[in-house]
């Protein structure tokens, strides 16, 4: 299994929800969302790598 997932991103703010736990950080990923990005939170920096996964 692959988690493509990102601990403290949905502002839904369900009680239930296992991948919130700060809100105050919540908000601040909130602000750090770029639409046109290929990541959920943030951009691609000069020093980031992406590596394609091997399928089995």
């Amino acid at each position: 299994m692959v988690d493509i997932g990102y601990y403290n991103c949905c502002s839904h703010f369900c009680r239930y929800c296992y991948a919130n736990y700060d809100e105050v950080k919540v908000n601040a990923n909130k602000r750090m969302h770029n639409p046109k990005s290929s990541l959920l939170i943030g951009e691609l920096g000069a020093d980031d790598v992406v590596k394609i996964r091997k399928s089995r």
